[in-house]
């Protein structure tokens, strides 16, 4: 599709340029007009393409499950930024669950 344009020039360009003797410029200039018909030929075969699958916009259902994956996305990376904070200190305790870190002067009233 690309190539034989090109070629097809080319060789043109060279009888012309034997029957005339204009080297360089029948080569030059029907490989150029080559080119030209092969970008045309690439356009033709792109709109026919285009035509035949048109860009439809999405589905809602499609939205919504893009929706969703992102939601869970942004929830899996909320919960490792949790996981990698670091726990909060135990708090000591004694025996009958009484924090042990109250000040002394509460814990002396309560017994």
């Amino acid at each position: 599709m690309v190539a034989v344009p090109i070629a097809l020039g080319a060789w043109l360009g060279l009888k012309l340029d034997e029957a005339l003797g204009s080297e360089p410029w029948g080569l030059l200039a029907l490989i150029f007009a080559g080119m030209i018909v092969a970008g045309a030929g690439v356009w033709g075969l792109i709109k026919r393409h285009s035509d035949a699958n048109p860009i439809r916009p999405s589905s809602d259902r499609a939205r919504e499950a893009g929706r969703r994956w992102d939601a869970e996305i942004r929830e899996r990376e909320r919960q490792e930024e949790e996981s990698e904070r670091p726990a909060p200190p135990a708090r000591a305790t004694t025996t009958n669950g009484v924090e042990a870190a109250r000040p002394k002067a509460e814990r002396d009233e309560q017994e």
